[in-house]
This record gives C-alpha cells, sequence and structure tokens, in this order.
C-alpha cells in the first residue's frame, strides 16, 4: 500500500496591491483552481474593509511516503 505522507509547496507567488495593515480585521479566501495527478494550485486573497491587498497563487505537491505492507 502506498501512503501519501505529506505536501509540499512547488511554488508560491504573492502579489500586494496595497498597503496591508496591522491589528485590523482581515478576511483570507482561498480556493482550489485544478487538482491533477497529485498536483493542485489554488488561489487566494487578502482583503481588509472591502479592499483586496494581496492576492495568491500556489501549487502544491503530494509526496509519496516508502510503501508499508
Amino acid at each position: 500500500m502506498l501512503a501519501f505522507s505529506q505536501i509540499v509547496t512547488t511554488s508560491l507567488n504573492i502579489r500586494y496591491h496595497h498597503p496591508v495593515p496591522v491589528a485590523v480585521e482581515a478576511e483570507i479566501r482561498a480556493w482550489c483552481v485544478k487538482a491533477k495527478h497529485g498536483m493542485s494550485q489554488l488561489e487566494a486573497t487578502l482583503t481588509v474593509a472591502g479592499t483586496v491587498c494581496a492576492s495568491a497563487t500556489a501549487s502544491f505537491m503530494r509526496m509519496r511516503a516508502s510503501k508499508t505492507s
């Protein structure tokens, strides 16, 4: 039996559109854009008071553990 023991980040890109204030409530949303063959691509936004302050794209890969009996 093969087991997946961890997920690793293969790429991460963050774009800052506006300064991100400190000590205020912020909303972070993330969603899966594509998932196929152990690879996943996600997008995300960080919003403060209705203004998108940052956006991100990321890719992740499942790493296989050694075979177990």
